[in-house]
């Protein structure tokens, strides 16, 4: 199959693996009418997630300024959080007729642009206004898909406690610029960690104390480079390299990226594991193309933080006791539903957004505890199941059905979403993958292209180079807090917060020189591309998928030639 992406992310040419035909047979949909391969599926879903792009605009019902991801020019109605989640509206009011005389992209268009949409997606947060897609925080500021934290500031995928600038940490404390860990205290820049402390510039330690530039151990304390050394050298060395100062910290973090060149790598992290592909999974079974999942079982290409499913193909951040769902995007709990965008605790619904609380609805937006409905318009249930099964018809004589929302339909400029991040893309080659999708799924009259490309108004730096103090212990907090400083890269300006200078003294770690979304996008470098390559263990020549690229310059193991080399 060809790949219908001009500018492909993935394979030009692909083929549907068996597990990906048969999810595709259970959930009615011709493989044949995937024009898009796995990677540029992905990139279209994720197209629709805005997770940290914040903009001031006005409330449209309440006029008040408000913080929202939708841009001031976003073509939609766009509430207060709070007046979205009131009584004050219902989205029932909005209820259309299905018009067969227009495609079914077109008419959830038209109602996209009516129904209101929340202006951040957030419950029951204290002094953590900005943030998103995040629930129960205290003290939080700048986290992302994250819920129950308290004061950690700049992340995403994380359940912490006085952490910053970290993606993928669960139950850690002290923690920063670090990559999925687990069960960690006060660990500096480390990756692939579980129940470790005090540890710095190390990855794939579990239970280990005390360690830097140290990597697979298990156990062990008072490390450097993997050798064990009296707690007094340890002390002394850590004194040594300074890593209050920006500089020496950044000496010390290519130091630890050269030691990861010579050391062998595990094809892919797994933990309990099963006939699986991908990385980062753990107690799972029977999956391909996964990242970032747990309790998984017969899964096909599902992405970030995904735990607790069963069948599930092509989704992004769903959880919780889901089967059965296909082309989902940040659908928490319920499940059986058939593409659908920031809807939670819904059922058997088939493409539906921003709903919540419902149970078999088709094309439906905004709504909350309703049943039967189709266009945001009641029905009762005989009268429902007779008109979802003449739209599913008219949408396969249309080329619709299966397919996720066109890029053309997101309320997000490209370059403000997570898929900038996993696959970025010129202004120039997103405006020939939008016209690609306006010649497979025709836009209506009302389409508008204002919102779908932001560019950056902030002022432009001075001459002068204003950066934070390279050491820790350098200028005057009143002085620091004060100060507007300029990406030494990008030249946006950023500020310290008050929460972020003591946290900073708190860990002995230097003040950063770049903006959050700088820092934001370079951890994500961090990570493989979530890819899968052919490759061979360089040890036993044993063959495996992987997503260590071809000329990547790390030795990969197998799992077992890997385990061996830790003993």
């Amino acid at each position: 199959m060809l790949c219908q992406n001009p500018n492909c992310v993935g394979e030009k040419e692909f083929e549907l693996t068996e597990q990906e035909t048969r999810l595709l047979g259970e959930f009615d949909v011709d493989p044949i009418s995937m024009v898009f391969c796995r990677q540029c599926r992905e990139m279209r879903r994720i197209a629709f997630r805005n997770e940290r792009a914040l903009f001031k605009r006005k409330c449209a019902q309440t006029d008040k300024e408000i913080w929202s991801i939708y841009s001031e020019a976003a073509p939609f109605k766009i509430f207060d959080k709070d007046v979205w989640w009131g009584d004050s509206w219902d989205g029932i009011t909005f209820g259309k007729n299905f018009d067969f005389e227009k495609t079914f992209f077109q008419q959830f268009y038209e109602l996209m642009l009516e129904v209101p949409r929340p202006s951040l997606i957030q419950a029951k947060n204290q002094n953590s206004m900005f943030t998103n897609d995040s629930n129960n925080n205290n003290d939080c500021y700048m986290v992302f898909t994250a819920d129950d934290n308290v004061n950690c500031h700049y992340g995403s995928f994380i359940l912490c406690k006085d952490s910053m600038d970290s993606e993928e940490l669960t139950r850690c404390e002290l923690c920063y610029d670090c990559l999925f860990c687990a069960g960690c205290h006060s660990a500096v820049a480390c990756e692939n960690c579980m129940n470790c402390s005090n540890v710095y510039f190390s990855s794939n330690l579990v239970n280990c104390h005390n360690c830097i530039f140290s990597f697979g151990l298990r156990d062990q304390k008072n490390c450097i480079f993997n050798t064990e050394v009296s707690p007094d050298v340890f002390m002394t060395f850590m004194l040594q390299r300074q890593l209050f100062r920006r500089r020496s910290y950044k000496k010390a973090k290519e130091m630890f990226h050269m030691f990861l060149e010579t050391t062998p790598q595990r094809y892919m992290y797994l933990l309990k594991a099963e006939n699986s592909t991908g990385d980062r999974l753990t107690n799972s079974k029977d999956c391909e193309n996964c990242y970032s999942g747990d309790d998984i079982v017969g899964c096909s290409n599902m992405n970030s933080s995904t735990f607790n499913l069963r069948d599930c193909m092509d989704c992004w951040a769903i959880a919780y006791g889901t089967q059965k769902s296909f082309e989902n995007q940040t659908c928490l709990r319920g499940g059986m539903n058939f593409v659908g965008n920031f809807s939670n605790d819904c059922s058997s619904c088939f493409y539906i957004d921003n709903c919540q609380m419902c149970q078999d609805c088709f094309g439906c937006i905004g709504l909350k505890n309703k049943k039967y409905c189709i266009l945001n318009r009641q029905y009762s249930a005989d009268e429902y199941k007779i008109l979802k099964q003449k739209i599913i018809k008219f949408m396969k004589q249309t080329k619709e059905w299966g397919q996720f929302f066109p890029f053309w339909m997101s309320p997000f400029a490209y370059n403000t979403t997570v898929a900038d991040v996993w696959y970025p893309y010129e202004k120039e080659k997103y405006a020939e993958l939008l016209k690609k999708s306006e010649e497979f799924w025709k836009p209506p009259a009302s389409y508008k292209k204002t919102h779908l490309w932001h560019v950056d108004k902030a002022k432009a730096a001075p001459d002068k180079e204003i950066l934070p103090p390279d050491s820790l212990y350098e200028g005057k907090n009143d002085e620091i807090l004060a100060t507007t400083f300029y990406d030494v890269v990008t030249k946006k300006p950023f500020k310290i917060t008050g929460r972020e200078l003591a946290l900073h003294q708190q860990m002995k770690v230097p003040f950063p020189e770049n903006a959050f979304d700088f820092r934001y996008r370079e951890r994500f470098h961090r990570y493989n591309p979530r890819k899968l390559y052919a490759r061979r263990c360089q040890k036993c020549s044993k063959n495996f998928q992987t997503t260590f690229q071809p000329d990547s310059p790390y030795i990969v193991f197998c799992e077992q030639c890997f385990n061996d080399s830790l003993l």
